[in-house]
């Protein structure tokens, strides 16, 4: 659906939206893994749900950019979206990394950090040129507490 702020080329999806965490929805980690143990990773909704609505926004996006002659997009959704979805990319379909980056790197980022993929238009192959960047809040920022769900 087109945003209403009046930009035709603005859209929003919720199929970016965070993932869908069931009865541990608004609870603290601690809570939740006090209450359902440590399977509490497992409640909600699934990582491959995730992935798959994501993915078909992604492949749109693609297709829209390759057909429309974009140059650059701008998409902007949660950590734990980014984080499921760019570990996908990178492990399943193979997107490269740059050489400044490696698998330990995709972790949930920052909030409000920037994360660069280039594409090849023609094969829909990617690299992943950045992940986490921080410059524009002025330093470098990470997650001290990588223990989500």
């Amino acid at each position: 659906m087109k945003a209403s702020c009046g930009y035709s080329w603005l859209e929003k999806t919720s199929s970016l939206r965070e993932r869908n965490m069931g009865v541990l929805e608004g609870m603290c980690i601690t809570d939740a893994r006090a209450k359902y143990g440590s399977d509490f990773r497992n409640i909600g909704e699934k990582k491959d749900s995730l992935v798959a609505r994501v993915e078909e926004v992604w492949d749109g996006l693609i297709a829209d950019a390759q057909e429309k002659g974009w140059k650059n997009l701008v998409v902007c959704t949660h950590g734990g979206v980014i984080t499921a979805y760019i570990n996908y990319l990178y492990t399943d379909r193979k997107y490269g990394l740059n050489r400044k980056l490696s698998p330990d790197s995709l972790k949930v980022p920052f909030n409000t950090s920037v994360l660069t993929i280039d594409i090849v238009l023609a094969n829909k192959q990617g690299t992943i040129q950045d992940f986490g960047n921080t410059d524009h809040l002025g330093g470098h920022f990470t997650v001290k507490d990588q223990d989500l769900r």
